[in-house]
């Protein structure tokens, strides 16, 4: 009831219409700002919310094939960029972004079990015809599109959580008759356009330029012949970054750094798992029977029609698996056991451990340099205003900049 009350007119033209004007700022008054302090694996930062140049690349590539499937040609990278799909897809990832720092400083969030009961109840998980539910063909669906059940899912709350704010800020207003029969006429209006392509050979073979053409036309576009100025800039930057490289760290203070954060530096225990979700407790309870009289876990997923590749849950941490009762139970079972019949968010589950990798901790040697850059970055940023004023007393002292340096 509350996702139902959440999504009410979220996807209506007044929400369609926020993000549109979300988007449109930006490209209004440009995106210089966000392009500032963001690291090297970042296109953008809102906030404390960075852009992976990782995600933007996907984006920009997914939207590039669905170009071209829809107009039945390829479009090559360049002409994507003249067309300014790379913008498009730049803003728009701003655009949600922005919806996302806002999530994130308001501290929201929504229940794993609420997010599987929306999706067991949406007709469009279902097989076709059908009226329940149905794990395994869910598992298709998911399967189909390249998605893991995790990922899945949290993709649904940040879709959520997005509507619930622009349906926040949009309540149930209506939009006006003017401005849905301009959208409609858009969306709906088609042209044929007949065109007549005129190259240069359809000038013929024109005779050279005599030197007065020549000086005339020189004459008329002397600025386009203008060399550009050029000056020699002296330049002090005060940044954390220049200072932090003369800041001395002792390995004492290394140290206290490390052992103050010991689990900053591990990597967590990892196991891959497998999962076979039934549609009640009693299909699983009696394929529990059937392995503990010596069927092994993959005969149970090859007798309903499942792969290797169906039933994998990949190499994950605890924290990567949504449903808390999954993951307690695949992370106490020992490599090569499977799980009794567990409740799950989308039915009864039966989970395998098939390998663990314990945890690890690096050691403090192979993290020092890290550290060492961390604590002198921190050091500077605090030394930068009193760099900053020693700066300014030299300059009202008459010294340049170069002197000051």
């Amino acid at each position: 009831m509350v996702l139902q009350t959440l999504r009410k007119g979220a996807s209506g033209l007044v929400a369609k219409a926020f993000l549109i004007l979300l988007t449109v700022s930006f490209v209004i008054w440009g995106i210089a700002d966000v392009f500032r302090g963001y690291g090297t694996n970042a296109v953008a930062k809102i906030g404390e919310t960075e852009i992976p140049v990782t995600a933007f690349r996907q984006q920009y590539l997914d939207q590039i094939q669905r170009i071209s499937r829809s107009t039945g040609r390829p479009i090559s990278q360049e002409q994507a960029r003249a067309f300014g799909i790379d913008r498009q897809v730049l803003n728009q990832m701003i655009g949600q972004t922005a919806l996302d720092e806002d999530i994130r400083r308001r501290g929201l969030a929504l229940s794993d079990t609420e997010i599987a009961r929306e999706i067991r109840a949406n007709p469009s998980y279902r097989r076709p015809g059908a009226a329940e539910f149905e794990p395994a063909y869910f598992e298709q669906l998911l399967r189909a599109n390249g998605l893991t059940e995790v990922r899945f899912i949290g993709m649904e709350k940040q879709r959520v959580l997005r509507e619930a704010i622009v349906e926040s800020l949009a309540g149930n207003v209506t939009a006006p008759a003017v401005l849905r029969e301009a959208i409609h006429r858009y969306e709906g209006e088609r042209r044929d356009v007949s065109y007549l392509a005129v190259g240069p050979q359809a000038a013929g073979t024109l005779p050279e330029p005599t030197d007065a053409q020549l000086q005339a036309f020189y004459d008329t576009h002397k600025v386009t012949f203008r060399a550009p100025e050029y000056r020699s800039v002296a330049v002090l930057a005060l940044t954390p970054q220049s200072l932090a490289q003369w800041i001395d760290v002792s390995d004492a203070d290394l140290k206290a750094a490390y052992d103050a954060n010991p689990g900053r530096f591990g990597t967590p225990e990892r196991r891959n798992i497998q999962q076979i979700v039934f549609s009640n407790a009693q299909e699983a309870q009696a394929a529990d029977d059937k392995i503990k009289a010596g069927a092994s876990f993959l005969d149970i997923a090859a007798a309903r029609g499942l792969g290797p590749k169906d039933i994998d849950l990949g190499l994950v941490t605890k924290g990567d698996l949504i449903d808390p009762r999954i993951a307690d139970a695949a992370f106490t079972l020992p490599a090569g056991a499977t799980s009794a019949p567990l409740p799950g968010a989308f039915g009864s589950a039966l989970v395998h451990v098939v390998s663990i990798d314990p945890s690890q901790q690096k050691p403090f040697d192979e993290v020092k340099g890290q550290l060492r850059q961390e604590i002198a970055l921190e050091r500077a940023r605090r030394e930068l205003l009193d760099k900053h004023d020693a700066v300014e007393d030299e300059r009202a002292s008459g010294s340049n900049l170069t002197e000051t340096a």
